[in-house]
């Protein structure tokens, strides 16, 4: 795997291994798989902290981030960026936001998914949709990708995640966009995080399952 450390002169000497420390046991155990490419459809709330999770865990060379929408104001209570990205695109923050860690993924920056296009995610080898476009959550349901993962939620309190299932093509419900308007950063985080745990898992391509999680009170369900 090929890796693009920092520019920052203060990490120079700082080798791959002495981040990696207490990942790399998780690797040989064979707990956790490495990735050429994982593609994120949607960067917004949940989008943006998938993304910036399996960076962080250095365990995926490439990301291929798709998003055409801009950063604006309210976003800011969710997603870490600053006055300097306003009117800019998601994609843009994100990537710079990775781009400084030590030891980066490789980051493409891609516009809206096109529906008509779907085939191209074959190119990576993981697949998450975090979109609140019915059309692009229904596309992704149908596609045969063998490693695929959606997850969304309600804006505050609910996260739905699916993997290897078609589950937002038939029971997402009437209306798949947000119940509450987003606001506080908390829902999104567990929604992504859980999107990249489950991205990294070895036997991803054996498991089939779609929860609902409701953060108060706690509660697990599972729906498919």
């Amino acid at each position: 795997m090929s890796w693009t450390l920092s520019s920052s002169p203060l990490v120079k000497e700082l080798r791959f291994s002495d981040v990696t420390a207490r990942v790399e046991p998780l690797v040989r155990e064979d707990k956790v798989e490495t990735w050429c490419a994982v593609a994120i459809i949607g960067v917004g709330g949940v989008g943006f902290w998938a993304a910036y999770s399996l960076a962080l865990s250095r365990l995926v060379e490439r990301l291929i981030l798709y998003d055409g929408d801009v950063l604006e104001p309210h976003n800011l209570t969710r997603i870490p960026g600053n006055e300097l990205y306003i009117n800019a695109r998601k994609v843009e923050l994100l990537r710079d936001l990775i781009e400084d860690l030590p030891y980066s993924p490789r980051i493409v920056t891609r516009g809206f998914l096109n529906p008509l296009n779907v085939d191209e995610l074959f190119d990576a080898e993981v697949v998450i949709e975090c979109t609140d476009d019915p059309t692009i959550q229904e596309a992704i349901a149908k596609l045969s990708h063998p490693r695929k993962i959606q997850v969304h939620y309600d804006g505050y309190n609910s996260i739905t995640i699916a993997v290897n299932n078609p589950l937002h093509s038939k029971d997402w419900g009437p209306t798949p966009r947000y119940a509450v308007v987003p606001a506080l950063p908390t829902a999104a985080m567990i929604a992504g995080s859980l999107a990249a745990h489950y991205a990294v898992m070895p036997d991803l391509v054996n498991k089939r399952f779609a929860v609902r999680v409701t953060l108060n009170p706690l509660e697990v369900r599972r729906i498919a």
